[in-house]
């Protein structure tokens, strides 16, 4: 995904977010690492709940993003 798609969709996630909100809603995702449901703007703009980007930083740096290569040791 090139900055512009990136910027462009950022935008209109934005729009809905704010749609969402004037009609009392809450806009939810599920984390890319571990599956929970998250709902803060920032979480939910890298897909990713705090825990888990603060987890899995060091792997995001070096481009594994995949869930497939994580595991959890704490479950």
């Amino acid at each position: 995904m090139d900055e512009r798609s990136t910027r462009e969709t950022d935008q209109r996630f934005a729009e809905l977010r704010d749609i969402a909100d004037s009609l009392g809603l809450a806009v939810t995702g599920r984390c890319r690492y571990c599956n929970q449901p998250i709902w803060d703007p920032k979480s939910l703009t890298a897909r990713a709940g705090s825990v888990c980007r603060t987890r899995h930083k060091k792997n995001d740096l070096v481009g594994e993003d995949s869930a497939k290569n994580h595991t959890d040791k704490a479950a």
